[in-house]
Parts: structure tokens; sequence; C-alpha cells
């Protein structure tokens, strides 16, 4: 199985009971493995293919190719919400739920975005 460590991504529908209609989606982790393995939870940005126009300045477009041949291995148009922070169980995500992992500039791009909206 894929590691849980910054910067995967996976699918999975949020826990947040306001947002996201129960869809499932992709997911970036911004937990430490540690905090992951203590708590059995992963904080996450959550993502979503519905984007506003003009592009909100708190979402980060990422990279993504119609074959899926991309290091995130998204298949559409996708942005992080970077406001959108869940925590996931760690016990719901199965192999099948991992895709694929942003580059570190990328990640650092969102976890700058999602800084303020951190609790």
């Amino acid at each position: 199985m894929a590691s849980l460590s910054p910067g995967r991504i996976f699918w999975a529908v949020s826990t947040s009971s306001t947002r996201g209609n129960g869809s499932r989606r992709p997911m970036i982790v911004i937990s430490d493995p540690v905090d992951i393995a203590s708590t059995g939870q992963v904080r996450v940005v959550v993502c979503s293919t519905k984007i506003s126009k003009p592009k909100r300045d708190v979402d980060v477009e990422l990279p993504w190719a119609a074959d899926g041949k991309s290091l995130t291995r998204l298949r559409e148009r996708t942005i992080a919400v970077c406001d959108w922070i869940d925590c996931i169980p760690v016990a719901g995500i199965m192999p099948d739920d991992y895709a694929g992992i942003l580059k570190r500039a990328k990640l650092e791009e969102v976890l700058s975005h999602a800084k303020s909206h951190l609790s």
C-alpha cells in the first residue's frame, strides 16, 4: 500500500457535513506521518473539479492529464480547495483509493494557501 505522507493524493468522501454532498473526490495529505500514526486520522485538503470563474485566490490548480499519465494521476481539471480542510480516518482508506502525488513545489503552494485555514 502507498504511504500516507504529505502530498499523497487519495480518493474519499469528505466527512464534513457542510460541504461535498457525499461525493467521492481527491484529497491531498497534509499531515505528518507521525501524527497520522498516533491519531489514526489523516488531515487533508479536499479537491474539486468544479472550478469557479474567476478562480478563487484560495484555490490551487493541480497537474492532470486526460489519460491519467501525470504524477497526480488526476484525469480532469482539478483544484485544491485550500479553505476546505478535513480529517479522514485511515482505516477507511483502501488500496484502490490511492492516486498519485504532488511535487514538492506544488504541495508547498497548497500548504501556503491552506495555512490560514488550519486550526
